[in-house]
């Protein structure tokens, strides 16, 4: 019997599936053949990758290619680039205009360059097949840096850095005024600088870890402003009052004791309604501090004792303070008279309970200025002159009463006339 004829729409669509169909098998072979293909390709890399001789490839230590190498030529091409790299320095400092360079023999500076080596040929040798193909396949396209296996003294590089600091570091200087007994003229204050020495060791000791040499860096030094600056002076410009006592020479440590509270006082700066204390501006008279061992009056009795003579300069103070016309607010005799100034115009004063305060009354700062020289101690009370109209004109007078007291005044003259008559205490 014979077969139909393929015409039509049926026919049409027998051919088209059959295409399609030879198509997609076709495909699916070409995907298997280049996924096999790609594989293989893959695998030899891999072969190749991890049997290539020597070092892997993108290993390096800093600068230093170390692919391919052995580890006896990569040890000796860091050896080589080590010694170049630190010949002038390991870490230059620089601060104002000057330089400071710390070699490698200051520091005992060491770069083990066998380790570095062994520590490169190590990557991708594990044993382990596909973890080492990875780490080498990754090694190659992105690079491997080993850092130098170095050892350093840290003592001998904190030494270096305090030797810095104190070449560097400075105190502030206040501004101060000072006069001639007349004039009066003001010194412009000083900043002080200061090492933050934890700041720079953690700044070096990174650097030097980095293995990358020289490296130069800026030291960090903090600036510390003055405690008086020369504007807080700006109204000090006459001498409110002067007082002037004498003392033995020949009494070295009591001599020695005065010079030393009266240097800690000088200087001393009150704005307007301070209260001062002596006590805690010329500190304790300790031997630490400086003082020494002098006579001194204790429970009525002269006794050797550190700090004997002190009471010598709280009593010029007192008045100086007095003839510029300050307020005493804190004020004790002595259990004995004392022979530098007169009766009931003496201030002693003892570490922790006996002390001599005053007061700043007047509208502008005043200032403490002393002098000390052959055996005479001056103390002067600088002020501004539009206060200077209070102060002028007292005169100290004391008065002996019929008990054996002694009483302290303060007397204000105007035109050669007494204007006010201040009973300031009595001693007995």
């Amino acid at each position: 019997m014979k077969a139909p004829a393929k015409t039509g729409a049926f026919y049409n669509l027998q051919v088209i599936v059959g295409v399609v169909f030879l198509y997609g098998h076709y495909k699916s072979i070409i995907i298997v053949v280049v996924l096999s293909v790609f594989l293989v390709a893959i695998c030899s890399s891999a072969l190749a990758i991890k049997n290539a001789p020597g070092i892997a490839y993108g290993v390096h230590s800093g600068d230093v290619d170390l692919a391919g190498l052995d580890e006896r030529t990569a040890a000796k091409n860091i050896s080589e680039k080590f010694m170049k790299e630190t010949e002038n320095g390991v870490i230059i400092l620089n601060y104002d205009g000057k330089s400071w360079t710390i070699k490698p023999d200051d520091i005992a500076l060491i770069c083990d360059n066998g380790k570095t080596a062994e520590m490169a040929a190590a990557v991708g040798v594990s044993g382990n097949f596909f973890k080492d193909v990875f780490d080498k396949f990754i090694c190659t396209y992105q690079g491997k840096n080993v850092p130098l296996q170095i050892t350093y003294d840290q003592n001998k590089l904190n030494s270096i850095i305090t030797r810095l600091a104190s070449s560097i570091n400075k105190e502030p200087v206040d501004a101060y005024a000072y006069t001639d007994g007349t004039a009066v003229g003001i010194k412009g204050e000083k900043e002080g600088k200061k090492i933050d020495e934890k700041q720079l060791t953690d700044i070096i000791n990174e650097k030097i870890e980095s293995g990358i040499y020289p490296q130069t860096l800026d030291i960090p030094v903090s600036i510390t402003k003055a405690a008086v600056e020369a504007g807080a002076l700006e109204q000090i410009d006459t001498v409110l009052a002067a007082y002037t006592t004498h003392f033995n020479t020949g009494d070295v440590n009591r001599s020695a004791n005065v010079a030393l509270a009266a240097k800690n006082l000088s200087g001393t700066l009150l704005t307007s309604g301070t209260v001062f204390s002596f006590n805690k501006t010329v500190g304790p008279r300790l031997a630490a501090a400086g003082y020494r061992e002098a006579p001194e009056i204790i429970n009525g009795k002269v006794v050797p004792g550190i700090g004997g003579g002190v009471c010598q300069v709280s009593s010029t103070l007192y008045n100086s303070i007095l003839q510029a016309g300050l307020t005493p607010v804190e004020r004790t005799e002595h259990y004995l008279p004392v022979d530098y100034v007169p009766r009931a115009f003496d201030a002693t004063v003892a570490d922790g309970f006996i002390d001599f305060k005053f007061r700043n009354n007047l509208k502008h700062s005043v200032y403490i200025s002393t002098r000390t020289e052959n055996g005479a101690l001056t103390i002067f009370i600088i002020g501004s002159s539009d206060d200077k109209a209070q102060a002028a004109g007292i005169t100290l007078k004391n008065y002996y009463n019929g008990d054996g007291s002694v009483s302290a005044y303060r007397i204000y003259r105007q035109n050669g006339n007494i204007a006010k008559k201040e009973f300031l205490h009595t001693d007995n």
